[in-house]
């Protein structure tokens, strides 16, 4: 299971144990929805992740999740029954019910493993009967072909395990029948992995399909070593992401690891998949490799080349700092690796094992979600720099409907404007990461005001980040900006950045306007038609020449209509000749701003 670590945008980056935005601390606590999946406040107590989730193995044995917890079976599926629906409850079996009311009661619900878990404490138990499954953890085979020195060799697993040794789909069918049956409404995450590699079950992409089928919000993510030959039903079975565990660039500290394996193996397939992408436009599917760090493919050399093969392979790179024997001793913690990345594959990001992390954090689906948001954003700076803005805004409207989990019409508006959307952006947003990509989004997309609210929010949610000083400098540097004008030949592009502001001066002098409309962050937007039916003439005269200055002419247009319809002679005719000048040219850009009544600049100018 993976967790929210750095941030791979420059400035404003968040630590492994940074917190994440609870809706408590947002002040804007939400219903239980399938696509959000925000819980219901209530008295939640520290858990552990099989508070909400499921660990099931291909021959239906249910383990207390993973490492120490594959040696407590804490009950075993008929296949049989499973299929035809006469199965006892799963998710609400007594076992899990058990673990649940124990650690309510502030308690273990196994003492002898659970004080060895390094699991324990990573969860909240919230309720004896979730009807929110975080993770749904699916081992589709026990069988692999590699022998890493930390797993089993593939000699050693028939003597291990008595058949089956693949998971098949009747059994899976069944499965989700009967989670769907005893009320789960929704999984959050569906992950793919075990002790065996996934894709040595020929019939994972149905079981993939199943999945959406069952449980279309659900995100799909399956984690292979990656030695096969491309499939196109990786494109097209509605995988969200392929995760490939590839811990080395070179050949030889590769197989140190991965046993049994070829990197070039892996490279084909990561190519093949890059090449197929024209083929399937409309796949989601997402490439993420995944590094381990050892003491033998942690040199610069290496990290450098890997960086260079995710770039030309358009992929997410995600070094990971592990707990294991042979691990790096060249990086010991977060801050030493992020400043190594920074300087050799800027771009990438990383993770910690849970037994490297200092304190206790929920390990569940939202983990990885974060990760899926981070991970577009970063692709979607690529895309700026690649001067691609439409692929960019694209990435950023898919990242909002993980984190803070916009429906696609609400992601899609706030895209092409984050300030549109601001405000529930920097309340909803679960993930310090989400807001210290937006900032660094924000900025290469001009979005000065933005930047800087995202920034600030950042820091309110991460008081310790590593590189708080670092980010306090640049906000320094948006705040002058925004309020003086960045450089002489960028004053337009400031005064155009403000107008939301003028806006508000002009209708702070009209008492006929609603005090709710001047809290709102773009009161003209937010309140148009109110506006348009309550402002004065004089009013609403200005608001149409603010706005069309910005280049909204549709608003303009449309303020001025309700001047017309309510002015007197003298400013009737104004209006009529602005409306005369505006239809014989085209809209006015941001230099229109030096046309403005000179009250309103000077307001403007009082108000930076």
């Amino acid at each position: 299971m993976s967790h929210p670590t750095d941030s791979t945008s420059k400035i404003g980056t968040s630590t492994p144990n940074t917190p994440k935005l609870s809706t408590a601390e947002s002040g804007t606590a939400k219903p239980v929805t399938a696509k959000t999946g925000v819980a219901k406040p209530g008295v939640a107590k520290p858990g552990c992740i099989m508070c909400d989730s499921l660990y099931v193995k291909p021959d239906g044995g249910l383990p207390c999740w993973d490492d120490v917890g594959e040696d407590l079976i804490l009950r075993t599926l008929d296949e049989q029954k499973l299929i035809a629906g006469e199965e006892e409850p799963v998710f609400y079996t007594p076992e899990l019910k058990h673990v649940r009311r124990s650690f309510q009661a502030g308690e273990l619900p196994y003492p002898d493993f659970c004080t060895r878990c390094p699991l324990n404490g990573h969860g909240l138990a919230t309720s004896l009967e979730p009807r929110i499954m975080n993770v749904l953890h699916v081992e589709p085979a026990w069988l692999c072909q590699l022998a890493c020195p930390q797993c089993f060799t593939p000699k050693e697993r028939m003597g291990l395990k008595k058949p089956p040794y693949y998971m098949s789909v009747d059994f899976y069918r069944g499965l989700l029948e009967q989670l769907k049956n005893e009320g789960v409404e929704h999984i959050r995450f569906v992950h793919f992995e075990g002790r065996g590699d996934p894709l040595l079950n020929k019939e994972l992409n149905v079981m993939v399909e199943l999945t959406k089928k069952y449980f279309p919000d659900s995100f799909v993510m399956a984690t292979t070593h990656g030695n096969y030959p491309y499939k196109p039903w990786m494109h097209t079975c509605g995988l969200d992401v392929l995760r490939l565990s590839v811990d080395g660039a070179f050949e030889e500290s590769y197989q140190k690891y991965r046993v049994g394996g070829k990197l070039s193996k892996v490279l084909k397939l990561m190519a093949d998949i890059k090449e197929a992408r024209a083929e399937f436009p409309d796949s989601n599917m997402r490439l993420e490799w995944k590094y381990i760090l050892f003491e033998w493919n942690d040199s610069d050399e290496e990290i450098r080349e890997a960086g260079r093969i995710a770039d030309e392979m358009d992929l997410r790179l995600r070094f990971c700092l592990t707990h294991t024997p042979g691990r790096s001793q060249r990086f010991t913690n977060a801050q030493d690796l992020h400043e190594a990345l920074e300087r050799l594959a800027p771009g990438t990001s990383y993770e910690t094992t849970f037994q490297l992390r200092d304190e206790p954090s929920e390990a569940d689906a939202t983990d990885v979600l974060g990760e899926h948001a981070e991970a577009l954003l970063t692709a979607a700076i690529t895309r700026l720099r690649r001067d691609d803005e439409a692929g960019a805004r694209q990435l950023i409207a898919e990242a909002l409907t993980y984190d803070p989990g916009f429906e696609p019409e609400e992601a899609e508006t706030a895209a092409q404007q984050l300030g549109s959307r601001l405000a529930d952006i920097l309340a909803d947003s679960r993930f310090p990461a989400t807001l210290s990509t937006l900032a660094n989004l924000a900025c290469r997309l001009e979005e000065w005001y933005a930047a800087e609210d995202l920034f600030e929010r950042y820091l309110e949610v991460a008081p310790d980040a590593w590189d708080r000083a670092k980010v306090e400098l640049t906000l320094l540097d948006l705040k002058v900006g925004n309020r003086l004008g960045r450089r002489v030949d960028e004053a337009d592009r400031a005064l155009a950045r403000q107008r939301w502001k003028a806006e508000r001066a002009v209708l702070e002098f009209d008492a006929d306007i609603p005090d709710h409309c001047l809290s709102a962050r773009d009161p003209v937007r937010r309140h148009l038609d109110l506006i348009a039916e309550q402002a004065r003439p004089k009013t609403l005269f200005l608001l149409a020449r603010l706005r069309r200055a910005g280049g909204d002419a549709e608003s303009a247009d449309r303020l001025l209509q309700a001047c017309l319809s309510r002015a007197d002679s003298g400013m009737r005719e104004s209006a009529e000749l602005q409306q005369a000048d505006w239809q014989s040219s085209s809209v006015v850009g941001p230099t229109g701003w030096r046309k403005i009544d000179s009250w309103i600049h000077d307001r403007w100018l009082r108000l930076a």
